[in-house]
């Protein structure tokens, strides 16, 4: 049974405030963790952002508590910093986790100089809730960081898509612009949206302009199955077409939805 919010989990409508963890210091050395540990810390150097249980289901696909003692584990050790988001219109409170900057140097990663904004933090969160449908249907998938307006870019198989996280008007209308006035030379690109009104403007673009985009809404992604969840344009009207790769993805799907 999936919990259905008010307000979607990662929407700015939620007026979140930031209390960022403090800076770890420590430097633990990587050869410490183990195989899947360390992929998972390499990935989210990617992925740049993730709530407890976004790590515990990369940790240990089929034991969400034991993932999250791993979480508690990495963090203690140095390799991940705990942040976290603090409802404006509900007393409530979410952990996310970053990896921290001694693991990043030791990665030969850049190392971030200023905090991102509540803005930027929603965007990357909703992004990996995303991958996390992939990897729960297929843990041989590699996602990178891609160029503006692009997120990030997910391989899966033979195949590669770019990712568009959308959450604020301004993110709407710097996107539209650039499908309206580029020509469209990509493959598939999966566009993330709290809710299809707010990208009502792309119904009325050419269709050449939008076959390639399909968009998909928050109430979906942040659901156990996804497989209903995908929507494109066709001559001016959403369609919805299913996608049998995310249907049988169910095992850990209440623990997912009522802890995030």
């Amino acid at each position: 049974m999936s919990i259905v919010f008010d307000v979607p989990k990662f929407s700015l409508e939620n007026k979140y405030r930031i209390k960022w963890g403090p800076y770890n210091n420590k430097v633990t050395p990587l050869h410490r963790l183990s195989a899947i540990q360390k992929e998972v810390i390499e990935r989210m150097c990617t992925l740049k952002y993730c709530t407890r249980d976004q790590l515990a289901l990369q940790l240990k696909n089929k034991n969400v508590r034991k993932g999250k003692q791993l979480v508690k584990q990495l963090t203690h050790m140095g390799f991940l910093q705990e942040h976290t988001l603090q409802s404006g219109i509900a007393d409530s409170a979410t952990s996310f986790y970053s990896v921290s900057k001694p693991v990043l140097e030791q990665l030969h990663m850049e190392v971030p100089t200023k905090r991102d904004t509540i803005h930027t933090v929603l965007s990357y969160l909703i992004a990996a809730q995303f991958f996390l449908h992939f990897y729960r249907s297929c843990v041989q998938v590699e996602i990178k960081e891609d160029e503006k307006p692009f997120l990030q870019s997910i391989r899966y198989g033979e195949n590669e898509y770019k990712v568009v996280s959308l959450r604020s008007r301004l993110d709407v209308s710097e996107f539209f612009s650039y499908i309206k006035y580029n020509e469209n030379t990509q493959g598939m690109i999966f566009v993330m949206v709290e809710d299809l009104s707010v990208v009502s403007a792309f119904l009325d673009l050419e269709q050449t302009k939008v076959s390639n985009l399909c968009f998909m809404t928050d109430p979906y992604l942040m659901s156990d199955n996804l497989s209903q969840g995908f929507f494109f344009i066709q001559e001016g009207d959403w369609i919805p077409i299913p996608n049998p790769i995310f249907i049988n993805i169910r095992e850990t799907a209440v623990e997912i939805n009522g802890t995030l």
